[in-house]
């Protein structure tokens, strides 16, 4: 498009100096590629991570995972690989495959958490303990027997459903199932 343009000439102590002004027809300047790119990628993330957890309440925990995964891989992409953005999606991820007892897969994301926290907060970062916390988790948990994996999973999954419900107290009881 052609822009239409005054030029101006101000003397000022025998130097020329040529301004461009734009007229006000004039269009603004679009938007960059990689701008719309990076909306474009965000926008989808943040649609594949409402259908990674409408998936999961669904109960389709196969395909939840698979939508977590994306979101991760459009994280990176965004971010590189080490962003605090990635740690929820990570975390989220080894909760995941924690709880349908895909032990190896829980660990990896476990690490990769912590190598991230450890990245961004340094190894004495509150982030970076409960990375390491959370690593020794998955670590102790593979090593349960998967009967009592399986109970302590859903004693796990009903505190969180409680507590998001505001019943602290009755989390509190179902906690105490895990003590023999």
């Amino acid at each position: 498009m052609l822009r239409r343009c005054l030029l101006l000439v101000f003397s000022l102590s025998g130097f020329s100096v040529c301004t461009p002004i734009f007229s006000q027809d004039s269009a603004a300047p679009a938007p960059s590629p990689s701008a719309a790119d990076t909306q474009t990628k965000l926008q989808a993330r943040d649609e594949l991570w409402q259908q990674a957890q409408a998936l999961q309440s669904a109960g389709k925990a196969a395909e939840a995972i698979t939508a977590g995964e994306r979101v991760l891989t459009l994280e990176r992409e965004l971010y590189g690989n080490s962003h605090a953005k990635l740690t929820g999606t990570i975390e989220w991820l080894s909760q995941q495959y924690l709880a349908q007892q895909n032990l190896l897969q829980a660990e990896t994301y476990a690490a990769e958490l912590q190598r991230v926290q450890e990245a961004l907060h340094e190894k004495a970062g509150w982030q970076s303990v409960s990375a390491r916390w959370r690593l020794d988790y998955v670590r102790k948990v593979s090593n349960t027997q998967p009967a009592t994996l399986i109970r302590m999973l859903a004693i796990e999954s009903e505190v969180n459903r409680l507590l998001a419900e505001g019943k602290p107290a009755d989390a509190a009881k179902e906690i105490d199932k895990l003590i023999p």
